[in-house]
């Protein structure tokens, strides 16, 4: 009789533990994504809404809603000197994961809101 390895087992929860786990991820980001595209439509009808008043403003009894211009600036490396950028630019790092059924060539991304304005 061939001993098992008492590691055998941990490994085998673990696995199991991880698919499952790997599962619940896969599926959330898929709700994610189904919320964020209601979300935008509601926007979407709101800002209908505020361009047809033509407000920046809404209130109800139970709301207050303000629509906000906001801007950034961006600079590309390729468009600045190579020592300014050198000087001035400052990195931001951050972990991004990304998760795929196997098999499938991309996943969909939800598409990018209309531009206002």
């Amino acid at each position: 009789m061939q001993k098992i390895n008492k590691n055998f087992f941990s490994s085998v929860k673990f696995k199991m533990g991880i698919e499952h786990l790997l599962e619940e991820f896969y599926h959330a980001k898929d709700r994610l994504k189904e919320l964020e595209d209601i979300v935008n439509e509601y926007k979407d009808k709101i800002e209908d809404e505020l361009d047809r008043q033509r407000t920046e403003y809404l209130e109800t009894d139970k709301y207050y809603l303000e629509r906000r211009k906001m801007s950034s600036e961006t600079l590309k490396k390729s468009d600045c000197p190579k020592e300014v950028w050198n000087e001035h630019a400052t990195r931001h790092s951050y972990t991004g994961l990304y998760i795929k059924k196997k098999g499938e060539k991309r996943r969909s991304r939800s598409p990018r809101r209309r531009s206002r304005r």
